[in-house]
């Protein structure tokens, strides 16, 4: 940092870089990952090709963080829920409620999620990604030998792995969501409304965990 100037570097850094992930996430949606090239995101964003170079090496590494600040909305909310204190139906549902709400107020990050999924569906695109899933996605929802006693005694609906019951519902509930929030256009000259269906899908969960 520059005392003189009061000019610090990296903020500056910082916000350009932000600049190029708002505009980017569109053209990606757009066009999909895989026609779009260097030059295209760069008049997307109106800046140079060399400017673009500048901050990310290829497409794929851009999309990456596109696709870690998408998946971020959907940490916040899972860090929110207190998995191990006085769990019961009613918590949880209201816990499913908050995940569809945080789907309806993020569709395009939804949206970008199935365009991610579409282009490296064989594999992760690099370790900064796997290592994100790992550390903030997937931890969240592992739980010790001692975790799980105490978590499955504070609710009767409950006889799978704490683990593998929440990532499951957790998944599903995302890719339903990215089924219908990308073909929505067609859903609708399908005569069929897309947020309705998500909702009939929710109240569907909540009647299947009821009755375990």
């Amino acid at each position: 940092m520059n005392d003189i100037l009061n000019y610090d570097e990296s903020n500056v850094k910082s916000k350009k870089r932000k600049a190029i992930l708002d505009k980017s996430i569109n053209i990606f949606i757009r066009e999909g990952i895989h026609p779009v090239k260097m030059s295209d995101i760069a008049n997307e964003c109106g800046i140079s090709l060399r400017s673009l170079y500048y901050y990310y090496p290829s497409k794929e590494y851009l999309a990456v963080d596109i696709q870690i600040i998408c998946m971020s909305t959907f940490t916040k909310i899972i860090n929110g829920f207190d998995f191990l204190s006085n769990v019961d139906y009613d918590k949880f549902s209201n816990y499913l409620d908050s995940i569809y709400h945080v789907i309806d107020d993020n569709q395009k990050n939804i949206k970008f999620i199935t365009v991610f999924d579409y282009y490296f569906y064989n594999a992760y695109p690099n370790e900064k990604y796997t290592n994100f899933l790992k550390t903030k996605l997937t931890n969240n929802f592992i739980f010790n030998d001692s975790d799980t006693a105490i978590y499955t005694n504070t609710i009767d609906f409950l006889d799978e792995d704490p683990h593998v019951f929440f990532t499951t519902i957790i998944q599903s509930m995302l890719a339903y969501a990215q089924k219908i929030i990308y073909r929505e256009k067609a859903m609708l000259s399908e005569d069929v409304e897309s947020r309705g269906e998500l909702r009939i899908y929710l109240k569907l969960i909540k009647k299947a965990i009821k009755k375990c």
